[in-house]
């Protein structure tokens, strides 16, 4: 009896959940400012950023300061952990990419994200952050 009581409590509070609402489409001068400002986004080339940053993951958590220095063909990104924990400074470019550790450690991969994961068994997407960074869609 239990069962069919939940199972029905179940069925009657699904049924009252709203079904998601469809964003309405973008008028004729909406899309052409969207598009306008992508152009403009896609003309920055090079940037530099500092601040924090902090990292939440598998129950752990770390905080650093970033500086981040992009152009097209080379990013220089330099993590400082609080209280002389140590720092890293990833450098890299469209054909390898370096990590350099305060202990000593220097390794080297095809890009960031395949280094960073093979040191710290964690996913530092640097290319999908550079286009996070300047508010253009990942490609």
């Amino acid at each position: 009896m239990l069962p069919t009581i939940l199972i029905g409590l179940l069925l009657l509070l699904s049924g009252c959940a709203a079904p998601p609402i469809a964003p309405e489409p973008l008028s004729s001068k909406q899309l052409n400012r969207l598009t306008e400002h992508q152009l403009r986004l896609d003309e920055i080339q090079s940037w530099k950023l500092k601040g924090r940053m902090a990292i939440h993951y598998n129950g752990e958590s770390w905080n650093a300061t970033v500086h981040w220095q992009h152009s097209p063909d080379h990013y220089d990104i330099q993590l400082f952990l609080p209280l002389g924990q140590g720092s890293l400074h990833l450098r890299g470019n469209h054909q390898s990419a370096t990590l350099e550790t305060s202990d000593g450690g220097q390794f080297e991969a095809r890009d960031g994200e395949t280094l960073f994961f093979q040191q710290f068994g964690l996913i530092f997407p640097v290319t999908a952050l550079h286009d996070w960074v300047i508010g253009r869609p990942a490609n």
